[in-house]
């Protein structure tokens, strides 16, 4: 794959911090050049959508849950390879939901941001490892859904990860395999997240799924902060390429 070719479908967006504040500090606008590339579209929303979910008094963990459950009840998952299949929100959950400002993106934001974050995080990165943690166009993903509404497993971790970056809360989007009860397998996409110090699994978007479309009136949080031994059990990936990318990111 020609490294043109990549810069415009691929991004690693990871930055560590060494210490998770107390305290969220509602997010400030970004420039370009920022080291968690993002655009001035996607910033307003962001910045407005935490602003109404987080509170002053949360600390880390609870920022976590309270963007897992937004994007739990705020939007909707779509199947890019069955039109057919369409979810509904339930009925109750009406007042967690919140309005916000839509802001489309223009194309020079769609091109600087693919431009910026390609050049910043391929080099080093092996095609491989580029595939695996992350194939899509991060800031598209993100205004997909924040914009329409729905979106798939990508739209979904790419827009966790985007609003815990902004709380300056450690989270990466992982490439891999669901497998079914059945034992068949499909390619999917959750997350990676460092909670009290100990880094973490989650799938907001099939827990969303399972949600959404069962009789539950409860969330079960069966897939919310998982070891590894408990995520192994549904969902495979390469941890090799995973741990790499966690140490280039300390350096």
């Amino acid at each position: 794959m020609k490294i043109s070719v990549l810069l415009a479908v691929v991004i690693l967006l990871f930055t560590l911090n060494s210490a998770t504040p107390a305290a969220p500090s509602i997010p400030q606008p970004q420039s370009a050049d920022s080291s968690n590339f993002t655009t001035e579209s996607l910033d307003k929303m962001g910045r407005e959508i935490l602003s109404q979910i987080i509170t002053k008094d949360m600390d880390a963990e609870q920022q976590i849950k309270a963007v897992y459950d937004f994007l739990i009840y705020q939007f909707l998952h779509i199947k890019l390879y069955n039109t057919a299949y369409k979810e509904t929100h339930k009925d109750k959950d009406a007042d967690k939901r919140i309005n916000y400002q839509h802001i489309p993106l223009s194309e020079k934001e769609k091109s600087d941001a693919g431009n910026a974050q390609g050049a910043k995080y391929l080099e080093g990165i092996t095609v491989k490892e580029i595939e695996m943690l992350h194939s899509y166009l991060f800031v598209n993903n993100v205004a997909n859904l924040l914009i329409n509404g729905e979106g798939d497993c990508a739209d979904f971790a790419d827009t966790f990860t985007f609003l815990l970056r902004m709380l300056d809360i450690d989270s990466i989007v992982v490439r891999g395999e669901y497998i079914n009860r059945n034992g068949s397998t499909y390619s999917h996409v959750w997350n990676y997240i460092k909670a009290d110090g100990t880094w973490y699994w989650y799938d907001v978007d099939i827990e969303g799924i399972m949600y959404r479309t069962g009789s539950a009136n409860e969330l079960s949080y069966s897939l919310y902060k998982k070891d590894t031994d408990y995520w192994k059990k549904n969902h495979s990936w390469d941890e090799d390429a995973v741990q790499k990318v966690l140490q280039k990111g300390r350096k």
